[in-house]
């Protein structure tokens, strides 16, 4: 299951150990719903339950001189609203490099929490990086844990 943050002190804590997430790599997102089937005839259990796991491949944080690379998985329970897009209508994202991941209660409701994950794309136009928001993602909890990336080093 991994190890559960619930309070605001904890999640900081969380994103300064791993500096935020900055030049970590976006590596996979799955999207989830606690619904079944069940009984015999089969019936449908809508549970109206949907939960996301978001898989992050790192090694720019805090206590890793030896710069070893891990997968750190984050479960995102109990979803409100889910966005994921390149934020470029024309083109598909380049790339999920993160600059940066926040997370913030929910002003007009504080046991809720908003993941936001921030990125860079090239303005081709400007041959500029511009900042953009890859991912807005509301849940109630979080759990991670934290695995080796295939023993692999820089």
């Amino acid at each position: 299951m991994g190890k559960r943050l619930n309070t605001n002190s904890e999640i900081k804590a969380f994103l300064e150990k791993y500096n935020y997430f900055h030049d970590a790599l976006l590596s996979s997102v799955q999207f989830f719903s606690d619904d079944y089937f069940s009984g015999k005839p089969p019936a449908l259990t809508i549970t109206s339950q949907f939960n996301a796991a978001v898989s992050i491949c790192h090694y720019n944080y805090q206590e890793n001189q030896e710069q070893t690379i891990y997968s750190i998985l984050i479960k995102l329970h109990a979803l409100g609203s889910f966005s994921l897009h390149s934020d470029d209508r024309e083109q598909s994202a380049r790339h999920w490099a993160l600059t940066k991941i926040e997370i913030a209660p929910l002003k007009d409701r504080p046991e809720r929490w908003l993941m936001t994950i921030k990125g860079e794309k090239l303005d081709e136009a400007t041959e500029k990086w511009a900042k953009a928001d890859l991912a807005r993602i509301e849940f109630a909890y979080l759990t991670y844990r934290v695995l080796p990336y295939k023993n692999a080093t820089l």
